[in-house]
């Protein structure tokens, strides 16, 4: 069953300093490949989540 973890909630983590390994350690039903698309959709030009 997977959790359901808020963009912002990994976005906090990076603000604060810590890796997206330190997240992916806290949330491990995240994988490391979903929080990296998020973040290249968030830092992609055309996106409208932020």
């Amino acid at each position: 069953m997977a959790t359901r973890v808020p963009i912002e909630t990994l976005l906090d983590y990076l603000e604060a300093g810590d890796s997206v390994d330190e997240f992916l350690d806290h949330f491990p039903s995240v994988s490391g490949d979903r929080a990296i698309s998020v973040l290249a959709m968030i830092r992609s030009p055309h996106n409208n989540v932020y």
